[in-house]
């Protein structure tokens, strides 16, 4: 990984590298143990939602570092 890429979008693939915007799922599911999905934007959040079955999410913005 270079020193610039942060990771990738869990759907698309995007790459995001650091100083982006990602998005992360609120459910803590989602984001615990080696789990730790990363969205790039709100539409790729949202593409996750019909396989994760939440009864109740939503995302948080946070800056890549």
């Amino acid at each position: 990984m270079s020193d610039e890429r942060f990771g990738k979008c869990c759907m698309c693939g995007k790459v995001i590298n650091k100083g982006d915007t990602y998005h992360k799922c609120t459910v803590s599911t989602c984001n615990s143990g080696r789990l730790k999905l990363i969205f790039c934007s709100p539409a790729c959040w949202d593409a996750h939602l019909p396989t994760a079955r939440h009864r109740s999410a939503g995302y948080t913005d946070h800056k890549a570092s």
